[in-house]
This record gives structure tokens, C-alpha cells and sequence, in this order.
């Protein structure tokens, strides 16, 4: 073989032996995470949060405007999203008239129908300032369905029940002034507690995905 030809055959072997090199040294992982893939070809993350607004309507009752607005964030891991409610009842007659909800649940997420449904239960705690009264709930039951998707965007409507588990008067001046051993307050409280534990809601959420 002459030494041209003997040139030429190390300069062809040259770019193939350096991608064979630079394939061995990748670490497995590396194609997983998208590192070497175009945006287009990387796996999405299976773990990510959500973040956005909500208005829920509960009770028994259509008329009334017994109506909460706040925030909803959750942290999907596969098919398991814990997640939290912060919401209230805005009042123009002051903070003293208003509501207040917070919770904690967990929801496993499945596809059906062309989109995602999810089952959920959880805890809740209540702050009733307009009815001098606070409340704990059990959720067993609570189904949502994601009613609209678009890119990193989701409406997801929910619908379920809770249950009063237990509650008390705020008999403390710097929460409600007007709290202290209200007869009618108690009342009102017995009977939700005993007569109608039981609570409706249904719940449209308003989120983006942050990856």
C-alpha cells in the first residue's frame, strides 16, 4: 500500500473512531434528559408543577353567592399530583365577613376519552369569619377532568364532596369581633356539623405548567 492510500484510509477512520469515542464517554443518561436531542425529539419531564387561579361554588344551594376565588398549585410526579387550595370569599363589608379555605390532597391521574381525568381526596380547613365559626373536612371524593389543553396551558374542572369533621367558635376578638358565645352562631354550627356534615363543590381551575 503507498503511502497516500495509507493516508487517505487514516483520514476517513478519523471522524468515525472520534464519534465512537464521544458515544462511549456519554453518560446513560444523557439521551434521557435531552442533552444530545434536538427540542423538538427530548422526552418531555415526567415531574413538573402547576400553578394557577380557581373559582369554586359549594353548599346546597344554586341561588346565594357562595362563591370562593384563589390559587391552586400541584406537583405532578407521573401520575400522582399532591397539591394545595388556598381560596376565600371576598366581602365589601370587611374582612370580618368574609371566608376562608385551605387544603391538602392528593389526586392519581389517568387518560380517557381523548384526555385526562383524575381521582383525588384530601383535607380541608375553614375559616367562616361571616358565620363566627371555623370547620374541618374529610374529602373521600373528589373527580376532575381536563376540559381544555393548549401548550403549556390547562383548564381542569372538578366536582366532589366533603365532610365537616369538626369545628368550634372563634371566640377570639383580634379574628372576629363579633364571635364571642353567639348563640345563633352556635346554632348554625351544631347544624352543619350534625345535621348537614355533608358539602358539595365544583371547582374550575385555571393553571400553566412550570417545568
Amino acid at each position: 500500500m503507498t503511502s497516500a492510500a495509507a493516508l487517505a484510509i487514516t483520514l476517513l477512520a478519523a471522524p468515525a473512531a472520534a464519534e465512537v469515542s464521544s458515544a462511549t464517554a456519554m453518560e446513560p443518561d444523557d439521551v434521557m434528559r435531552g442533552r444530545i436531542l434536538p427540542k423538538e425529539l427530548a422526552p418531555k419531564s415526567n415531574s413538573y408543577f402547576t400553578i394557577g387561579v380557581g373559582i369554586e361554588r359549594f353548599g346546597r344551594e344554586v341561588a346565594g353567592n357562595d362563591n370562593l376565588f384563589g390559587l391552586a398549585a400541584m406537583w405532578r410526579i407521573h401520575s400522582f399530583g399532591p397539591h394545595v387550595l388556598l381560596m376565600s370569599k371576598p366581602s365589601d363589608a370587611g374582612i370580618e365577613d368574609s371566608r376562608f379555605l385551605a387544603g391538602l390532597g392528593l389526586r392519581g391521574y389517568f387518560p380517557l376519552l381523548g384526555t385526562s381525568f383524575s381521582y383525588g381526596v384530601g383535607v380541608h380547613a375553614e375559616m367562616r369569619l361571616e358565620d363566627h365559626y371555623w370547620l374541618a373536612y374529610a374529602t373521600p371524593l373528589e373527580l376532575g377532568a381536563v376540559i381544555w389543553a393548549k401548550d403549556s396551558w390547562d383548564i381542569e374542572l372538578f366536582v366532589g364532596a366533603r365532610r365537616a369533621m369538626a369545628g368550634d367558635l372563634i371566640n377570639h376578638f383580634f379574628i372576629d369581633p363579633n364571635g364571642f358565645d353567639n348563640e345563633n352562631a352556635r346554632e348554625e354550627l351544631d347544624r352543619v356539623r350534625t345535621d348537614t356534615p355533608w358539602q358539595g363543590f365544583l371547582r374550575l381551575v385555571f393553571a400553566r405548567r412550570i417545568d
